[in-house]
């Protein structure tokens, strides 16, 4: 059904489609209002969420590591290009919560209930070496959208480039499955069209400036040539003690008879 402000905007002669192209601090962003010719990475289309009066997707699936939730109980992403963050479900957030907490990283609410900061004191290079990619799986009109939001993108490093800033939170789901905020929007060009309210999704080069790297300050684990097991351990401390036995038993044996000999030496004199 086609909406009242895509008629107004229609007969106005503007084409009413807003498109939001999202980019890192440094490089150009931009919102348009107008037509949005190009079709060549088009990713998939779909109807905004009829369980939502705001912008939204369908969620059908979504994953982060071995997380994963297929049976969404609300399956709303709202699509929100004020929100600085993704928030995930719960099924989703608890393991990826635990996983930041294992990594080193400090996690505290802030006033917003989406909003849970987690913060480590680290290059963000390195740990985006270590996270996993958000996928997601939209409900759109010709079939799935598939959108891969990778760790380059859903982290923020720090003006001093030692403080790294993870830009994922949990929802609140009796209000929304997901929100899909600013790193949605650096991910893929974006657009809302009001006349009939559809989402269309656009692939796009990202140029993020973190580059997953390897901690190289952090020791390697070492290999099954590079140490001893345990086994072997035991085996040769076991070997010692074995052998400081015998050896004890034959000195044993060569001091008996002198000790003999002395003690009847002395009784027959």
């Amino acid at each position: 059904m086609a909406s009242t402000v895509g008629h107004m905007w229609q007969e106005n002669a503007y084409c009413p489609v807003v498109t939001f192209d999202y980019n890192f601090e440094g490089q150009d962003s931009s919102v348009i209002v107008g037509c949005y010719n190009e079709t060549d990475n088009m990713v998939g289309v779909a109807l905004s969420s009829s369980n939502s009066t705001q912008w939204a997707l369908d969620a059908e699936t979504a994953s982060i590591g071995t997380a994963t939730v297929t049976n969404i109980s609300n399956a709303v992403a709202l699509v929100r290009s004020d929100y600085p963050y993704i928030a995930i479900p719960g099924d989703l957030w608890d393991p990826f919560y635990a996983n930041l907490v294992s990594m080193g990283f400090v996690c505290f609410p802030s006033p917003f209930e989406q909003f849970i900061h987690c913060d480590i004191a680290k290059s963000c290079d390195h740990v985006s070496y270590d996270l996993y990619d958000l996928k997601m799986t939209f409900t759109g009109l010709d079939g799935p959208i598939d959108v891969t939001i990778p760790p380059a993108v859903y982290l923020s490093q720090q003006s001093d480039d030692t403080q790294c800033v993870c830009l994922i939170s949990k929802s609140v789901e009796n209000q929304e499955g997901f929100i899909l905020g600013d790193p949605f929007f650096r991910n893929q060009v974006v657009t809302l069209d009001f006349l009939y309210p559809t989402v269309t999704i656009f692939s796009k080069t990202v140029t993020s400036p973190i580059v997953p790297t390897p901690d190289n300050n952090t020791p390697d684990k070492p290999t099954n040539e590079d140490k001893i097991g345990t086994g072997a351990i035991i085996g040769i401390v076991a070997g010692a003690l074995v052998l400081f036995a015998m050896l004890g038993c034959c000195v044993y044996k060569f001091a008996l008879p002198d000790k003999r000999n002395s003690t009847e030496h002395h009784n027959v004199s």
